[in-house]
Parts: C-alpha cells; structure tokens; sequence
C-alpha cells in the first residue's frame, strides 16, 4: 500500500529530506533501491546550500542514517556547520541550551510565532540532543550499550581523518 501510495519510479513522492531519511532508516527501498534514494536525500541537501532542512523528526534520524550508509562526511559537514542552521552556528551565536526553533538567530526575524501561537518558543528543547549523541558517537567515538555489561566504549571513528585526540574526566586522563 506505501509504495502504491507514496513511490513513483522507485522515489518518494514526498520530496523532503526527511521523507528520505525517514523511509531510507525503515528501509523500505530495499537493496535495489537503496542507493538511488541516498542519492536523492544527497540531492535535496546539495539543493538547500549543502544544509539540513528538516524539523524534530528529521534531526532524529539523518545524520544517523547518512552515517549507516557511508556518507560520514557528509553528516559531520552538516553538524558542524557554521551556518544556520548548523550546530557550530548555535554555539557561535552563544546559545548554551537547545532551542526548539533557532530562527529567532537568523538576521531581519525578529519574532517567532509557534504554531500553537504562544509567543515564545522553548529555550530548553529535546530536539538537539539527536545531533549531540550523534557527535558523541561518530565524532568522540563514544558509545553507549544500554544492553552491555560494559555501559560505554570509546574508539576512534575510522572515517575521521585523527593524528591525535585527548580527553579529561573529572578523575584524570
């Protein structure tokens, strides 16, 4: 019924990052059409300057799913974006929580109206947190298994180009 619906030639009807993103993580393209559909989700974001363009569903699984199926690089030149929306943007512009709209830093807005038309959009939100474990993850090479005897591991990602990392715990090095 999905396909029959929502696929046209082996695409998304749906033209959207998070469409992609969203149906590449289910996998519902299969192995045939996997690729062609990671094309896309890579041609929507070359379409919007090389920038995410998704809202709290999409932050949840596209840098996830761009990392799953080899474009690690792509995902972390996305994430530390310095340019809105990016998440070094944030940082740069002196945002210390997660927003749950960061339009308010974008030059000549001035007000942000939420959906529900409260004049304030939360200044602490959950939607950020999906990028910030994906930088723990894929960029610090930190690791959680809920399911582990072992809570964490820490390794180096093999995709990112390292001659030396460091880290401090409050109980030493």
């Amino acid at each position: 019924v999905f396909t029959n619906l929502y696929m046209q030639n082996g695409l998304l009807t749906i033209r959207t990052q998070t469409a992609y993103a969203l149906a590449l993580q289910a996998e519902i393209f299969g192995d045939k059409g996997k690729n062609k559909a990671l094309d896309e989700l890579k041609a929507l974001i070359r379409e919007n300057g090389n920038k995410a363009k998704v809202g709290i569903i999409g932050f949840g699984v596209l840098y996830d799913v761009l990392t799953k199926n080899g474009e690690q690089q792509l995902a972390y030149e996305l994430a530390i974006s310095e340019e809105y929306p990016g998440f070094l943007y944030t940082i740069k512009m002196g945002v210390t929580s997660m927003w749950e709209s960061y339009s308010l830093l974008q030059e000549g807005v001035e007000e942000y109206i939420r959906v529900d038309e409260k004049k304030k959009p939360s200044f602490n939100h959950h939607w950020y947190g999906h990028i910030s474990a994906w930088i723990f993850k894929n960029i610090g090479g930190i690791y959680v298994d809920y399911n582990s005897k072992v809570p964490f591991t820490v390794y180096v990602p093999k995709w990112l180009p390292l001659d030396y990392a460091t880290s401090e715990f409050t109980n030493g090095n």
